[in-house]
């Protein structure tokens, strides 16, 4: 998590990759895990200052559970989503939600 991606000397607002001479380069780099599946999701918030990325690795059996309540391995705070929401598999066939 972070607030406000921005220059520390022009603290004009900073976009998370960038293209220059046809290669993508990328202003923010964090850690994912090796030989492991994995996804990554960016949280949306009510304020565009601050920015969420979670790289979530699922365990084998039971996927990841996103909702409201505090047994999900995801914890959403929104009135509109359910204690258990949704529910993430990663399989050798793909994603299933």
């Amino acid at each position: 998590m972070w607030r406000i991606f921005e220059c520390e000397l022009c603290k004009t607002y900073l976009p998370f990759s960038k293209i220059v001479n046809n290669y993508i380069v990328c202003l923010l780099e964090y850690e994912v895990p090796k030989n492991q599946s994995y996804f990554i999701i960016e949280s949306v918030t009510s304020n565009p200052l601050i920015r969420l990325i979670h790289v979530i690795v699922p365990p084998l059996k039971g996927g990841v559970v996103f909702g409201r309540s505090i047994n999900s391995d995801v914890i959403i705070t929104d009135s509109s989503i359910s204690n258990k929401h949704a529910q993430i598999n990663i399989s050798k066939r793909g994603l299933f939600i």
